[in-house]
C-alpha cells in the first residue's frame, strides 16, 4: 500500500474510532480520563481528599486567618494545590466569621471556578452507569456527600447500584448504617440490589432514623420490596 493511502487510512480509521466514542467518552477524553476502572479511580479519588490529607487543609484553612501574612500567603498557596478535593473546606471557610479567611477562600474558589472542568463528573459517573465497570463502590460513596447538585446525586446512585456486586455488601452495610446521611439512600439501594435478604433488617432499623430523608428512602426501598 502506497504510503498515501496508508496514512488517509489511518487518518480514516482514527476519526470512526472517535465517532464510536459516546459523548461521555469524549467528555472523559477531553480531560485525559480513560472509561475504564482504574482511570475513573483515580479521578474519583482526587475529588475527596484521604482523612490525612482533609486533616491539612483543615488547618491550612485555619491558617488564612493566621496574625503572620507569611504563614497567611504560604497556606493560600498550599490550598490552591489540592484542586477539587479543596472546595468543599474552602466553601465552609467562605461563610467564616473571620472577614480575612472569608475573603482568601473565596479567591481560592474563584480560581478553581476558572479551572473547572465542566462535566466531568457527570461524564465520569454515567460512563460507570453504561459500562457497569465493578470496583468502584468506595469511591462513588465518598463522592456523593461532596455532590453539588441533585442531578449528580441521581447520576452517582445509578453508578453506584451499576458497579455493585456482592462482593461489596460488607461495605455497603457499613454506609448503609454509619455512613453520611446523603450517602445513605444510594447505599440503600444499591444493597437492596444485590442482596435484598442483608438489606433487609438495615432498612427496617433506618424506619427509625433522626433523620427524615433517611426514613424516607428505607420506607421507599421496603415497598420496592414488597415488605
Amino acid at each position: 500500500m502506497q504510503p498515501v493511502l496508508r496514512t488517509g487510512l489511518c487518518v480514516l480509521l482514527l476519526g470512526f474510532a472517535v465517532l464510536a466514542q459516546s459523548p461521555d467518552e469524549r467528555t472523559l477524553a477531553r480531560y485525559g480520563v480513560q472509561p475504564d476502572a482504574p482511570s475513573l479511580r483515580r479521578y474519583l479519588r482526587s475529588l475527596v481528599p484521604e482523612p490525612r490529607r482533609a486533616d491539612r487543609m483543615r488547618m491550612l484553612v485555619e491558617d488564612l486567618g493566621a496574625p503572620s501574612p507569611e504563614v497567611r500567603d504560604a497556606a493560600l498557596r498550599e490550598l490552591a494545590t489540592y484542586g477539587d478535593a479543596a472546595i468543599s473546606p474552602l466553601r465552609r471557610a467562605a461563610e467564616s466569621g473571620d472577614p480575612e479567611v472569608r475573603r482568601r477562600a473565596r479567591t481560592l474558589l474563584k480560581h478553581a471556578a476558572s479551572h473547572r472542568r465542566p462535566g466531568l463528573l457527570h461524564a465520569a459517573l454515567r460512563t460507570i452507569q453504561a459500562r457497569k465497570l465493578p470496583g468502584l463502590v468506595p469511591e462513588i460513596l465518598r463522592v456523593i456527600p461532596h455532590a453539588r447538585d441533585s442531578f449528580a446525586r441521581t447520576s452517582a446512585r445509578r453508578a453506584l447500584v451499576a458497579t455493585a456486586v456482592p462482593e461489596d455488601v460488607p461495605v455497603l452495610l457499613r454506609a448503609a448504617t454509619e455512613g453520611p446521611s446523603d450517602a445513605r439512600p444510594a447505599a440503600f439501594l444499591a444493597l437492596r440490589t444485590v442482596d435484598r435478604e442483608a438489606a433487609r433488617p438495615v432498612l427496617a432499623r433506618a424506619l427509625e432514623d433522626s433523620s427524615a430523608a433517611v426514613r424516607a428512602a428505607a420506607a421507599r426501598e421496603l415497598a420496592e420490596m414488597g415488605d
